[in-house]
């Protein structure tokens, strides 16, 4: 891993514990063990560091779930978004400095984060639609029922997001059943 590569990391874990604004510069060159002067040939300002970071935790999210082929045409679209859950609960429990950093994030009044955020979302939300909607033409179903289902996906998958952060593994297990039976009940509910 590069020095550049480190300090970020670094510094993705110092956000999960310590927050934006806690996170210091000097303790970002001692984690990362460099003289504090040294970052700054990597990155301008703290400022630059925090956005590179919110862009590797953002990619790593989404190529995640990219990665993982959710909509493979040699399966259903239910089973294709079971697998959507599934990773999203497994990504957030396998990457908790991550999703905790992220949260922080979340939370911070900085307009650039925000802003970053929110194409995040809206890229994320794009890429979901266009999976989605080619696994269900070839299934030849209703437009406005597959919108609205897509809507209780993303839904569904906000909410495992949040429980992932209060709820323990043991738990996650049993929450991941609930969020899949609404899922469930809802497609079927839709397919009538």
């Amino acid at each position: 891993m590069s020095k550049k590569h480190e300090i970020i990391n670094v510094t993705i874990e110092n956000i999960s514990k310590f927050g934006i604004d806690g996170t210091t510069m000097k303790n970002i060159a001692l984690d990362s063990e460099i003289k504090s002067a040294s970052i700054y040939y990597f990155f301008k300002n703290k400022e630059e560091l925090i956005l590179e970071c919110v862009d590797v935790i953002l990619n790593r999210h989404l190529d995640s779930l990219i990665s993982a082929n959710l909509f493979k045409e040699n399966i259903s679209t239910l089973d294709s978004l079971y697998l959507l859950l599934e990773n999203i609960v497994e990504f957030h429990e396998n990457n908790p400095v991550d999703t905790m950093a992220y949260l922080q994030l979340l939370n911070s009044h900085n307009s650039e984060i925000q802003e970053k955020i929110n194409k995040y979302q809206l890229k994320y939300l794009n890429w979901l639609e266009n999976s989605f909607e080619q696994k269900m033409s070839i299934e030849g179903n209703n437009k406005e029922k597959n919108k609205l289902l897509l809507e209780y996906v993303v839904l569904l998958s906000n909410a495992l997001f949040w429980e992932n952060i209060v709820y323990s593994s043991e738990d996650m297990i049993k929450r991941l059943d609930f969020a899949k039976n609404l899922l469930l009940y809802s497609f079927e509910k839709l397919k009538k």
